[in-house]
């Protein structure tokens, strides 16, 4: 097994581990929307575009979109964060 494929497997797990627990920290005390903060929201929808973002990067065996979908998930968390809450940008 290549050196980079062993720190993927160690890195991964501890991502899906650590990342919830910051989307709950961060979301303390937030707004909520039908029962969900939406701190968490937009945490979970950057996690989604990225994973479906992936799939195809990872069968091509490239990165070449990652900067365009690093920009449509900055916007998207944006746009649902601000459309959400009371204060407006």
């Amino acid at each position: 097994m290549e050196i980079s494929n062993r720190r993927g497997i160690i890195v991964l797990p501890i991502v899906l581990i650590v990342a919830p627990v910051v989307a709950w920290a961060g979301s303390l005390e937030g707004y909520v929307i039908t029962g969900f903060p939406i701190f968490a929201l937009c945490v979970a929808l950057s996690f989604m575009i990225q994973g479906v973002a992936f799939i195809p990067a990872f069968i091509k065996q490239t990165e070449k979109s990652y900067d365009l979908v690093g920009g449509i998930t900055y916007l998207s968390g944006m746009e649902c964060c601000s459309s959400h809450s009371r204060i407006r940008w």
